[in-house]
């Protein structure tokens, strides 16, 4: 009976081991499976490719489906109503007008992955102005503002033009008055929204050509499509695939592999 009670005495020991040796296991072991099951769950979200989580490659391919979440851009521009007096050396008084609401329209094509884990794509993002979105304002509104693709046409005549003295002071009036917006703007220029953020071409500056390398296109922004976008270079990014801290990371030269 005494050696009886003994094996017990000495079961109850062995099996309490027993029981902390498989927890301390348990907590070795479940965490790192927890750990690797979430690491597996964000890898499956943010990871791009065609078997990515549900709609987040389609968001990337484009945004023009019905279903798609509505993105918007906004512009703000800045009018100047005291210019006589700013070109006698006052300080300019300006009205700000806007917002100018675009809806946003991307689209990104030829994409293409690749086993280290880059992918290469091209795209483009075209703007749609929303009037409803836009009270009291047009396209088509005028405002006076700093004439930018001229004065950075006179900085590069100043600095590649060996007389620019004499074109300043002996050509410009003419230029001026002939294929800009007369002497009395000057520096300024008087132009419509959808101008200055679309594009237009500079009668002054074709002029100014001549002279020097000088751009007569000019726009704050610009409204791509599939044909322009073809004639782009791809775009190069990595995707997380092989390395999820390399996520987003673009590459300005061609990937091979």
């Amino acid at each position: 009976m005494a050696r009886r009670g003994a094996c017990r005495r000495c079961a109850t020991p062995a099996g309490l081991v027993g029981a902390i040796a498989a927890l301390v296991l348990a907590g070795l072991y479940v965490p790192r499976v927890i750990d690797d099951q979430l690491q597996q769950g964000v890898r499956d979200y943010v990871v791009m490719g065609p078997q990515a989580a549900r709609d987040y490659y389609g968001r990337f391919v484009n945004n023009t489906g019905k279903e798609a979440t509505p993105t918007y851009t906004r512009f703000w521009m800045f009018n100047i109503t005291n210019l006589k007096e700013v070109q006698q050396g006052a300080k300019p008084n300006v009205t700000e007008i806007g917002p100018y609401t675009y809806r946003t329209y991307y689209s990104n094509f030829d994409v293409r992955f690749r086993w280290s884990g880059m992918m290469s794509y091209k795209g483009f993002t075209t703007y749609q102005f929303e009037p409803s979105l836009s009270p009291g304002l047009a396209e088509n509104d005028t405002f006076v503002t700093l004439n930018l693709p001229f004065v950075g046409a006179l900085m590069e005549l100043k600095s590649s033009y060996k007389k620019f003295d004499w074109l300043m002071h002996k050509k410009m009036p003419h230029l001026m008055d002939r294929y800009g917006e007369g002497k009395e703007m000057g520096l300024f220029m008087r132009r419509q929204v959808d101008d200055l953020l679309w594009g237009y071409q500079d009668h002054l500056l074709k002029e100014l050509r001549k002279y020097g390398d000088v751009n007569p296109a000019f726009s704050l922004m610009h409204n791509g499509s599939h044909s322009t976008a073809m004639q782009d270079e791809q775009t190069h990014i990595n995707t997380g695939a092989a390395n999820m801290t390399l996520l987003c990371d673009v590459s300005h030269t061609p990937v091979l592999q």
